[in-house]
């Protein structure tokens, strides 16, 4: 009897380390990435195969993610839920990600409020987490990031009160029949969304006259999207005391404001944003684009190179 039990716990030995020789075997012949390979290098198949297996990289993953909504929950406030998939706790510590999804409500993002904001990257990432070698905190390898949310007209509002919007308006030029290229100039413009329409209040001058010069204008439009890059205006409506034919000059006011917001204008080295959609609604603004982020260049570098030429 005792040989019997014997020879049973011995077989149980061997089938156990006979099932573990083949798992280790398939896991080394198996692709180490079941998502995009990374561009850049991580950790060895069979590091990632042991942190997985003993459940390291699934711990990694939920600390992850709750440091994260942490961190987003002090910088954007709101209720914040992410999404952090690592490939090992070592990789993570070298700022390798397989993939962030965070979603944000309520939060406030440059001083402008969002009501709700879905933010993913569905390829790896690779960031500095620090200043190092006189390089700021960013990116090290090109991401595209995905975003979706949308924004109430309050906030809307609020946001378009933003001093980079009226600059934006500071120089128009209108091409009027019999008199050619005149500069315009607006002058304290007030913006505001309000019944899906965009409504502007300024004074409208020749570039470089005095206020007293111009005339009060009121213009509401209808924004739409032209292109990925362009939020411009139709239908556009003018009213002033100063105008006795407000309705043509409606027609030189869509020419003088579009577009009304260029995002090409706004490109640089290292991001670049691109709208996809964008609905306005009576009460809020629905959108969805994609920003694409590089690594910021080694101005250093850069000088050198200069300096040499």
């Amino acid at each position: 009897m005792r040989l019997v039990f014997g020879i049973l716990v011995s077989m149980r030995k061997f089938i156990f380390l006979f099932v573990l020789t083949f798992i280790l075997q398939q896991s080394l012949h198996q692709p180490a990435f079941a998502g995009p390979k990374p561009p850049f290098p991580v950790a060895s198949k069979t590091s990632l195969f042991v942190q997985k297996v003993t459940g390291i990289t699934g711990l990694t993953n939920f600390v992850a993610s709750k440091a994260c909504e942490i961190a987003l929950g002090h910088i954007l406030g709101g209720k914040i839920k992410a999404k952090v998939r690592v490939y090992s706790f070592t990789d993570l510590l070298a700022g390798k990600f397989k993939a962030l999804d965070v979603t944000a409500k309520n939060a406030s993002l440059s001083g402008v409020k969002v009501g709700f904001l879905h933010v993913a990257t569905n390829q790896p990432l690779w960031v500095r987490y620090r200043k190092q070698h006189g390089l700021k905190p960013g990116v090290l390898s090109p991401v595209l990031v995905s975003l979706e949310g949308h924004v109430s007209e309050k906030d809307i509002t609020h946001a378009l009160q933003n001093p980079k919007i009226a600059s934006s308006l500071s120089a128009l030029k209108l091409d009027l029949p019999g008199l050619g290229s005149q500069q315009l100039q607006i002058l304290e413009p007030k913006v505001q969304l309000e019944g899906g329409q965009v409504k502007i209040h300024a004074w409208m001058v020749t570039k470089g006259a005095q206020r007293e010069t111009g005339v009060p204008v009121d213009i509401s439009a209808v924004p739409y999207l032209e292109s990925d890059a362009k939020i411009c205006v139709k239908d556009a409506k003018v009213e002033s005391p100063a105008i006795e034919n407000p309705q043509e000059f409606a027609l030189f006011a869509t020419e003088l404001l579009n577009p009304l917001v260029n995002f090409g204008r706004m490109d640089r080295l290292d991001h670049a944003f691109r709208m996809q959609s964008l609905t306005v609604k009576e009460d809020q603004v629905d959108f969805a684009g994609r920003l694409i982020l590089a690594p910021k260049p080694n101005t250093q570098l850069v000088q050198k190179v200069s300096n040499k030429k």
